[in-house]
């Protein structure tokens, strides 16, 4: 919903063909109606007393609908007030004082009129900057945002049409957001080349507001478009991405629509929003890409640790160990305790070798690429010390960041639960889509994690999210924890 559905209802003007019928309707109806009302009581009512009801009237009417439906209502409420001066009923006015009032009315209902038109256009305005600037500042989409800005700039000022334009290097602008008011909207990625007398190129080559009273066809693209659509004028002011073009605002007008003086003033203030959402966008795309950077490089480090203590010390030591047992096999049957020995000392050895493969599990999980993530998952699960009730359903591979990041996630939530949770049981939920994996994990214990405390939590929840994935964490204290999250199958910037 726009903000037509959520502007102070009887106090800011709601724009569409609906509310100006209702206001010219009002301007002339309302004071008839009000005659007729107090034409029983016009000898003690007075034509005082129905003046400060006409100058209502004016006033709802220039609130509704604008500067000239209250004029008609001042003409209105001025004729039907004559009915309320001595003699009653006809159209003659005495000087003193009933001339008088109707000049001050007159006097005081146009005025009104135009502070009113002028107060309700600046808060609605406001209104529609705040939601504009709510918008850039929320995580929608951009395609999202600039239909949105278009819609919003449209009923706002009651243009025929709105389009957000973006320039490319290639001397070409393409229609990001369009709004039409009562055909089909331009579609929105559609690219002309720069070139003719249009605003759309003007501004291309000077970067300032400006606007065009006409256009002629000059056989550029783009005029022919225009001129397809109807635009005889249109206004327009640049969209500025740190100091440089990226792109603009262009509202166009039919005949009989003649846009408002100030135009390109008023629409600055739409670009420079706009100019702050894409930067802020181009900010946050720029952070989740270096933070999966980070991730990236840091598995890749993790991996390349692994394989050297898989292939280095770890074989190494298997070797010293089967060394040792051929010297202990070559021994005489009378060194048995020499052989003691050594067989302790291949004990020792295997133990220090099995200690690197938990070791190496633990950097990186190599059974994550053999068996995908559920298998993975399976295999944590029976080395839990806390009994874990696992569910997959659609299980499927998926890119090698995702099930690392989603094998890290659950390994230390078991870790966490066997430490901290005094559970008794853990439940693990993976469950695959088309492009997203749903992953769980609730346990019964104590609760009360708070990730704003710097726990392992925030590590999870970081790595997670520089996938494109959510994290979201629900401990109420003494009820148990649950770990709700998305992973993308294949995060943005890599391939499936």
């Amino acid at each position: 919903m726009t903000v037509r559905g959520r502007l102070m209802k009887g106090v800011i003007r709601q724009p569409g063909a609906a509310r100006r019928r209702t206001a010219w309707l009002g301007a002339v109806g309302a004071p008839v109606v009000l005659s007729l009302c107090l034409w029983p009581a016009r000898t003690s009512f007075g034509l005082t007393g129905f003046l400060l009801w006409a100058l209502l009237i004016v006033v709802v009417v220039a609130v509704v609908g604008g500067f000239r439906p209250s004029l008609l209502a001042v003409a209105a409420g001025t004729v039907a007030a004559l009915f309320f001066t001595p003699p009653y009923g006809s159209l003659s006015v005495d000087f003193h004082p009933d001339l008088l009032a109707l000049v001050a009315f007159l006097a005081v209902a146009v005025i009104s009129s135009l502070l009113v038109d002028e107060l309700a256009r600046i808060a609605q305005e406001q209104a529609v900057l705040r939601q504009v600037a709510t918008l850039a500042a929320g995580p929608s989409s951009s395609n999202g945002l600039f239909t949105s800005v278009a819609e919003e700039i449209g009923d706002l000022f009651t243009v025929d049409l709105v389009l957000l334009i973006r320039y490319h290097s290639d001397a070409t602008a393409e229609v990001v957001g369009s709004w039409r008011r009562t055909d089909d909207p331009v579609p929105v990625g559609t690219r002309s080349p720069l070139g003719g007398d249009n605003l759309t190129s003007r501004i291309a080559r000077t970067s300032a507001s400006s606007r065009m009273a006409n256009y002629r066809d000059d056989g550029s693209e783009i005029t022919r478009t225009a001129l397809s659509v109807g635009t005889r004028g249109s206004a327009g002011a640049p969209i500025l991405v740190d100091d440089s073009l990226w792109g603009a605002i262009i509202v166009q007008s039919k005949v009989g629509r003649p846009l408002p003086g100030d135009m390109e003033n008023r629409l600055s203030q739409f670009t420079e929003l706009v100019a702050l959402a894409i930067a802020s966008s181009d900010a946050r795309s720029e952070l989740t890409a270096s933070r999966a950077r980070i991730v990236v490089a840091a598995d890749a480090t993790r991996r390349q640790i692994e394989r050297d203590l898989h292939d280095g010390a770890q074989q190494r030591l298997v070797s010293l160990g089967l060394d040792l047992r051929a010297t202990e096999s070559a021994l005489p049957a009378d060194q048995a305790d020499i052989q003691a020995r050594i067989a302790g000392a291949v004990r020792g050895l295997q133990e220090v070798v099995e200690g690197i493969q938990e070791i190496s599990r633990g950097i990186h999980p190599a059974i994550v690429s053999r068996g995908g993530l559920g298998a993975a998952v399976r295999a944590l699960g029976r080395r839990s010390p806390v009994p874990v009730e696992l569910d997959v359903q659609g299980d499927r591979r998926m890119s090698e960041q995702a099930e690392v990041a989603a094998y890290y996630v659950v390994s230390e939530a078991l870790t966490n639960v066997a430490k901290h949770a005094e559970a008794s049981v853990i439940s693990v939920s993976l469950v695959f889509d088309d492009s997203v994996l749903h992953l769980t994990i609730a346990d019964d214990g104590v609760g009360g994690a708070d990730p704003r405390t710097g726990s392992g939590l925030v590590g999870l929840s970081d790595r997670i999210e520089a996938l494109g994935g959510t994290f979201e964490v629900v401990s109420p204290a003494g009820v148990g924890t649950t770990l709700e999250m998305t992973i993308p199958i294949t995060p943005p910037g890599t391939s499936g």
